[in-house]
């Protein structure tokens, strides 16, 4: 039996009434429709998106040194950089003269130590490998070049490599005593390095004089 136009309209208002209760509400802002689509993103996977991406953020990965120089300290190391210089330059004139110069400035010692002078002679890319050289070859500095010959490592290697690794740090004199003395202290530096191969340092001396007359 049809019901009465006003009966039809209560009962469907309490249709709708009823139906709206297990609805979700529809989204009234971008924020809560973000928020939405985040929960649906999450209940599908069991994982929120941020989890799975890493942190939205991304983090600095170089660490800020906290032993950064303060400024007295860089004014240090520019005004000691300023004096190397000055004295490398006196001691390629000069090496006497560059020597003093370096120490009066307390970049080195006083007495000199044999150790700093090797690293100054090895590390110093501004000194003229041929004043390097009559330095080392000077009989009065035959204590520096005792030790100096001792920080090349010259194992497993044949005496022509040994001798161009050698001889690339500075240049050789010209006179033939100042030579045999830089060759003297190589032969025995380098035979000790190799197990005494050769019979003694005097034939490992006329090998490497050898190896420089073919060059």
């Amino acid at each position: 039996m049809d019901l009465p136009y006003k009966k039809k309209i209560e009962v469907f208002f309490s249709f709708c009434v009823a139906t709206s209760q297990s609805l979700t509400r529809p989204v009234s802002s971008g924020y809560a429709l973000a928020l939405s689509l985040q929960n649906i993103d999450t209940n599908r996977t069991g994982i929120p998106r941020e989890s799975r991406h890493g942190p939205r953020i991304r983090q600095n990965r170089q660490i800020i040194s906290t032993n950064l120089p303060s400024q007295d300290d860089l004014k240090k190391i520019k005004h000691d950089k300023k004096i190397l210089k000055q004295g490398s330059e006196l001691f390629n004139q000069n090496p006497s003269l560059g020597i003093n110069f370096l120490q009066e400035n307390r970049i080195f010692t006083n007495p000199l130590q044999i150790n700093e002078i090797i690293k100054f002679l090895k590390d110093n890319p501004m000194l003229d490998k041929k004043i390097i050289g009559e330095y080392l070859s000077n009989r009065k500095n035959a204590a520096t070049l005792e030790q100096y010959v001792t920080t090349f490592h010259f194992y497993d290697m044949r005496i022509d490599e040994a001798l161009r690794i050698y001889l690339s740090e500075f240049r050789l004199p010209g006179e033939a005593p100042l030579i045999s003395s830089l060759l003297e202290h190589f032969a025995a530096h380098w035979r000790k390095c190799n197990n005494y191969q050769l019979a003694n340092n005097d034939a490992a001396f006329g090998l490497a004089y050898a190896c420089i007359m073919l060059n």
